[in-house]
């Protein structure tokens, strides 16, 4: 009898473990991120971002999937990459596409605090080219972080922000999030394909020039060619992204960016953002095959 016991005790124990290593996502987290932005866009004087569900779920997908593949990165073990991500999940034609990514964070605060403290994941949430966004977590059990965070931003052609005149109301956002009497203290975040990290400019510093691009020459080239960006406000350093891939840059100046498309890259907008963290309004660029088709 007591080794019947034993093994219905081991039995109940394993079907509970085996319960535990799965994902459990929760909504009500997500939806406070995608407040805690909104708050964050309209203290920028950046129009609010609408929920696609189609970035929801491709934000719910990878959540789970970075802890239930173990690793931390925007591109997946089977290649996958945002831009390929977002498109299996539904969202089509798009024209500018973001992430960010956090694993360790524990509530909503404290993710958006943590992201909007680096300077790359400030830039996806305060960019006024994105018009809709998708948020998933997922808790891990048996994960390296436990608790993963995905936020997709996106635009669409012949899509546009929301703002709150275009509804007749004023959206009631809350207050923007403030650091958390105890952060967590293991997390990691990680912004759209990003390399390294900027410096955040001083609380006092002067917010910078707008970036504004003139030209791409050319303006259709196959990915891996190189390409310079004309205009003015670039700073001496930035990220120039190609529908939301980061771009590897040989010189930067205030003027004139010569960089490589990114592989993976898709017909869609080129944009700037110097290092003061202002984002440039998007400029349109066609990837071509390596034939030139």
């Amino acid at each position: 009898m007591n080794k019947i016991r034993s093994l219905s005790i081991l039995l109940a124990c394993l079907a509970m473990l085996a319960l535990a290593r799965g994902p459990l996502p929760a909504t009500g987290l997500s939806e406070t991120v995608v407040e805690l932005v909104n708050a964050e866009r309209v203290k920028a004087g950046v129009a609010p971002l609408t929920v696609n569900p189609q970035l929801t779920e491709s934000a719910r997908r990878y959540a789970v999937y970075l802890g239930e593949a173990g690793f931390f990165s925007h591109i997946g073990p089977d290649g996958s990459t945002l831009i390929t991500r977002n498109i299996a999940a539904g969202y089509r034609n798009p024209v500018w596409l973001g992430e960010n990514i956090a694993a360790g964070y524990w509530g909503p605060e404290s993710v958006v605090v943590a992201w909007m403290e680096s300077l790359p994941h400030r830039s996806n949430i305060l960019d006024p080219n994105f018009a809709e966004i998708g948020v998933a977590t997922a808790f891990v059990a048996f994960s390296p972080h436990g608790r993963y965070w995905a936020q997709e931003f996106g635009r669409r052609n012949g899509t546009r922000s929301v703002n709150g005149e275009k509804s007749g109301k004023t959206p009631r956002l809350p207050a923007s999030p403030q650091a958390a009497s105890a952060p967590d203290r293991y997390g990691v975040v990680s912004a759209g394909g990003v390399l390294g990290q900027f410096p955040l400019p001083a609380p006092d510093a002067p917010r910078g020039k707008s970036p504004k691009i003139a030209a791409i020459n050319p303006s259709r080239a196959a990915q891996g060619a190189a390409v310079t960006v004309i205009g003015r406000g670039f700073g001496d350093s930035g990220v120039l992204r190609f529908g939301g891939l980061t771009a590897r840059v040989d010189s930067w100046t205030d003027t004139r960016i010569v960089g490589y498309v990114p592989e993976g890259a898709i017909s869609a907008g080129v944009t700037v953002a110097n290092n003061s963290g202002v984002i440039s309004v998007g400029a349109g660029f066609h990837v071509v095959s390596a034939d030139g088709r």
